[in-house]
């Protein structure tokens, strides 16, 4: 029977740097038939509009680079991967390092919600957002 490419998981897939994610392709798994190209694209989290990256990635290079991204700052990444039974997609999002090479602190990481809510109605994440910041700016001088 055909399947269609099996999802790897985050950790696996993508490498995350300051302005740009390497993409591990070696992470996807064909299924039962081969994977015929790859599909990626990227957007601010909070927006709508998706950038197109490439829409015919060969799944024989081992390596792929999103380049040109802001530090410190949250984008979704989304991946097709295509074989004869069909395609499957990887959608996740991910934090790029701040201008240093540091990973963002966990106070300021806000985790995915779906629906309605933009994390910044929330009272306890605005604090722990400012709280965080002021925490930064104090360490700096």
């Amino acid at each position: 029977s055909l399947v269609t490419p099996i999802i790897p998981q985050a950790r696996e897939l993508i490498r995350v740097n300051s302005t740009s994610i390497s993409l591990d392709l070696g992470a996807w798994k064909d299924g039962s038939c081969p994977i015929t190209s790859l599909v990626v694209e990227y957007k601010l989290k909070l927006e709508s509009q998706w950038t197109l990256v490439s829409n015919n990635i060969k799944f024989e290079q081992v390596e792929f680079l999103v380049l040109d991204l802001n530090p410190e700052t949250w984008y979704t990444l989304r991946m097709t991967a295509h074989n004869s039974a069909g395609s499957s997609v990887v959608q996740l999002d991910f934090v790029t390092l701040t201008a240093t090479g540091a990973t963002v602190p966990p106070d300021l990481i806000v985790n995915s919600s779906y629906g309605d809510g933009r994390f910044y109605n929330e009272p306890g994440i605005i604090v722990s957002l400012v709280a965080g910041v002021i925490i930064i700016i104090a360490a700096s001088i």
